[in-house]
């Protein structure tokens, strides 16, 4: 596993098992984090869009992003825009959260859109289709909402 220095990124982990958790909010995305980490995935966290680009264009590649819109750095949108540029980079499916309203941008630019608070079983679902055939199916102990 090699880390480029200048972020502290480690580009590889478990491959095809990756998500990239980008959110301001340092007990949202610890919590969440936590939650995807019970469902047998690799986490890797950005606090921002420019920190969560800065990972991807130094190798990280994530089965998924899990994106907070409404961020004050650079919003989701923004990341998104930037990450398009890329053929690369624009590959990596996004889900998009936000606690605000959707904007009609959003109906066909994310693999998928969830509404914060999370519901577990919904996030669940959503991720459905990125985990690996051998990875656990259920988040045990996990009840309740995530509030972002």
């Amino acid at each position: 596993m090699t880390t480029n220095p200048k972020s502290g990124n480690t580009p590889s982990g478990p491959p095809g098992n990756t998500i990239l958790i980008v959110d301001d909010d340092q007990e949202f995305r610890e919590s969440l984090a936590e939650w995807v980490r019970r469902d047998g995935f690799h986490v890797e966290l950005a606090k921002t869009g420019l920190e969560a680009l800065d990972k991807i264009r130094w190798g990280l590649r994530p089965c998924v992003i899990l994106l907070d819109m409404q961020m004050g750095t650079m919003s989701g949108w923004d990341f998104r825009t930037e990450q398009k540029r890329d053929r690369t980079l624009a590959a990596i499916p996004v889900i998009a959260m936000t606690a605000g309203p959707w904007k009609e941008r959003d109906l066909g630019d994310y693999a998928a859109r969830i509404s914060k608070p999370i519901d577990p079983a919904d996030l669940r679902a959503k991720l459905a289709p990125f985990r690996l055939p051998s990875r656990k199916t259920d988040m045990p102990g996990v009840t309740g909402e995530l509030n972002g």
